[in-house]
């Protein structure tokens, strides 16, 4: 049985939400679908003026505006409001300041937080697992995570739950 112990810190919080908000917003569908949605605004908003500039020329103009547009967006719409609700989030839910210790068990992963809550979350309803260099952020649903530290987390516990979770799916 592998076991860690950490408390989560607003960082890590912040890395958590900016991570989840990145990966929504970075799939190709998402980005296709803001893309055309800013450039068929564009060009109707030009093409509604009485002198409007040429037809090609409006569509570059639109098109140039999406992709700066989608651009922006798709990177610092996550880090600022990652960052915005991460805090938020430290803020208000003073449990989340207590240490936290996780174990990977035979066919679950055990959570116990000193004066909080235990469970065991069996790794099969796991539904995705994303990381960077600061966290591990475990699905259960596309909005419903758990959040691990990875400070101080030992390598051989992180590759164990990976592997346990990716078999879970």
């Amino acid at each position: 049985m592998l076991q860690y112990t950490f408390t989560l810190t607003k960082d890590d919080l912040v890395a958590a939400q900016t991570l989840h908000m990145t990966s929504r917003l970075r799939r190709p569908a998402r980005i296709v679908a803001t893309l055309a949605i800013v450039f068929v605004a564009i060009a109707f908003a030009q093409n509604v003026q009485k002198s409007g500039p040429p037809w090609e020329q409006t569509v570059l103009q639109a098109g140039i505006s999406a992709v700066l547009f989608t651009t922006l967006y798709t990177w610092l719409y996550p880090k600022i409001l990652g960052a915005y609700y991460g805090r938020q989030t430290f803020r208000y839910q003073a449990n989340l300041c207590r240490p936290m210790t996780v174990e990977i068990l035979r066919t679950t992963l055990a959570f116990q937080q000193e004066g909080g809550s235990n469970g065991q979350t069996p790794f099969r309803d796991y539904v995705n697992l994303l990381e960077d260099e600061k966290v591990l952020v475990l699905y259960l649903a596309p909005r419903l995570m758990q959040i691990l530290s990875k400070a101080g987390a030992p390598e051989e516990f992180l590759s164990r739950l990976r592997a346990e979770i990716t078999a879970g799916r």
